[in-house]
Parts: structure tokens; sequence; C-alpha cells
């Protein structure tokens, strides 16, 4: 999926317990008004299961603090 310059669908995001808070306390807020037409699926996950769901294609981006060991 081409994310870049996207203006309507489907982002889906896989985030570590440690940026949930970080996350929807202001920056997705702003970004939902700002991108109305973007529906956005945040999946919460450990490290090796977010970089499982990269690896699979089932998110587009995973926010973690600790790279995979």
């Amino acid at each position: 999926m081409e994310l870049q310059g996207l203006a309507r669908g489907d982002v889906r995001i896989a985030v570590g317990e440690g940026f949930i808070a970080d996350l929807i306390a202001k920056p997705l807020g702003d970004f939902m008004s700002t991108f109305s037409g973007i529906n956005v699926e945040i999946r919460m996950a450990g490290v090796n299961e977010a970089m499982s769901l990269l690896k699979d294609h089932e998110v587009e981006l995973a926010l973690l603090y600790a790279s995979p060991g």
C-alpha cells in the first residue's frame, strides 16, 4: 500500500504498550482531524507480534520501543 499522498483508505498500525498513551493523547486526534478520509486501525502488540504483523502485511506500520531480539 502506498501511504504517501493517501487521502482515503485504511492504515493499520501495530503499537507497543509504551506508545499507546502518547499516540492517543494528541497526535492521533490531530491526524484524524486533518485526514478524515483515512481510517486508522490500531493493534496493541508486543515486539515479536508486531514484527510478525509487518512481515505478514497485516499492518503497514509498527511503533515500538524495543527492537526484536
